[in-house]
């Protein structure tokens, strides 16, 4: 019975510094990602806030001018503004 109780602490033992390993591991990996997450997020915070910025590079990629395409592109804009509202006032 005690080499058993032995054999469970040793284990235990092992598992406690194997997870604590695991966490410092993910602590570091997790430093890493911050910058590249930071830059992400302002990224997307920026665009959201920009929809005008978001056409005209849509427009570009796409290969067109920006004057051709904008008022296309800021039309769909409109449409799809109202659209959004609509149903999320429909859901409240």
């Amino acid at each position: 019975m005690n080499g058993k109780l032995a054999e469970l602490a040793r284990r235990r033992e092992g598992l406690v510094s194997q997870a604590a390993a695991q966490r410092a591991e993910l602590a570091r990996s997790r430093e890493q990602l911050q910058r590249p997450i930071r830059v992400a997020r302002t990224l997307i915070q920026t665009l959201s806030a920009h929809p005008a910025l978001v056409m005209a590079l849509t427009a570009l990629l796409v290969g067109g001018s920006v004057d051709r395409m904008a008022r296309p592109l800021v039309k769909g804009w409109q449409i799809a503004r109202r659209i959004r509202e609509r149903w999320f006032s429909r859901k409240k």
